[in-house]
């Protein structure tokens, strides 16, 4: 069985990285994986995918959006012959699913996110109902995504099915940390580190953790590792609260599992998301974490993170402050460990090798 992946990029972002991870897990296992992207600039995760073996292709086409992708991946499949196309992310599922109707080919698609910009607009669900109606499977990755994209297109219902993601958990437990003074400078031995990994974008609401910041004592930093759009945004908020000298913007990184192993807890404030998955490498890294009680977050985490109410500084704040008891916070590190065991990456290759074959063996 051969499989071909497609995505829009590789570029810094949580689906990037798990399919990244997925497919060199993928591909240990015995199963024959290919890549395509329709953007091969900045393709952060790329290396780690090459230097597995797996083929990979990048459209000629530079743009994303633009509809010459159809015949780009058109051009890949006939070439490659695989036996199911897996896409991940908008455009990829609209022009794989306009490109490879009568190929023969059969189609899944992942669910990533428990919201996007077209369910805010109707007229888009039409467009969606074509876009999702060619795949045989949509794999979500939580049951909040689930019933998010249910209730958006009750005809999807039979053929959506619950995959939660995981992590390469050994790469985030037995990373070297950093000194601290490696981020801080010269710094008191009593300063505590909250780790942000998140892209800058509105969905991710860092806003929230630098208006919480600024209710914490001085001994309390943040590290804001990524980019986006809403970045410089960020960097004014902490200006205009006095927090700038706490609050450290590092883009960016490839060692996204020491600077873990060198904070003290990790937070993930979200407006809307699918799953969390640097919420999974905090726990993978035995940092106590915090999340939102947005959909996608909560009841992920429910039995392993603490959460607050979305947009809540305040609550965030005494919710950060309630670690700084000694025996609350090895329980929670405890808590942390116990879920990053449910979140490997062996469970969820074994449920997509599970997905691959029943669609395999239908008519």
């Amino acid at each position: 069985m051969k499989v071909l992946h497609i995505i829009p990029s590789l570029k810094a972002g949580g689906a990037e990285k798990l399919l990244s991870d997925l497919l060199v897990s993928l591909k240990i296992s015995g199963l024959d994986v290919e890549l395509m992207l329709l953007d091969g600039v900045d393709a952060r995760f790329l290396g780690q995918v090459t230097e597995s073996g797996i083929p990979v292709e990048i459209s000629k086409i530079k743009d994303c959006y633009s509809a010459r992708q159809i015949r780009e991946i058109r051009k890949v499949v006939r070439d490659s012959h695989p036996d199911i196309v897996h896409t991940h992310l908008f455009p990829a599922q609209l022009w794989s699913a306009l490109s490879l109707r009568s190929f023969g080919v059969r189609l899944i698609t992942t669910e990533h996110s428990t919201f996007n910009r077209r369910r805010k607009h109707r007229v888009f669900k039409l467009l969606d109902r074509a876009v999702y109606h060619p795949y045989e499977r949509i794999i979500c990755n939580s049951r909040a995504t689930k019933e998010a994209l249910d209730d958006w297109l009750p005809g999807v219902k039979t053929k959506s099915v619950v995959i939660p993601n995981g992590i390469v958990k050994e790469v985030y437990a037995n990373a070297e940390p950093y000194l601290k003074r490696d981020f801080l400078g010269r710094i008191s031995d009593n300063v505590r580190i909250i780790a942000v990994v998140s892209r800058f974008s509105q969905a991710k609401d860092h806003a929230t953790v630098i208006r919480a910041l600024a209710l914490l004592p001085d001994a309390y930093h943040l590290l804001l590792v990524g980019e986006g759009p809403t970045a410089s945004e960020a960097k004014e908020l902490a200006y205009a609260l006095g927090v700038m000298g706490r609050a450290h913007f590092i883009g960016v990184r490839q060692d996204v599992a020491r600077i873990l192993k060198s904070a003290d807890l990790l937070v993930q404030s979200s407006h809307w998301e699918g799953f969390g998955l640097s919420a999974v490498e905090g726990m993978a890294a035995g940092l106590p974490v915090i999340v939102s009680d947005t959909p996608g977050l909560a009841e992920t985490f429910e039995d392993f993170a603490l959460t607050f109410h979305r947009g809540d500084a305040l609550a965030l704040s005494e919710r950060i402050r309630s670690l700084e008891a000694p025996s609350f916070y090895e329980e929670r590190r405890e808590r942390s460990l116990a879920g990053a065991q449910r979140f490997d990456i062996s469970r969820m290759r074994i449920r997509y090798r599970e997905v691959y074959d029943q669609v395999m063996g239908e008519n």
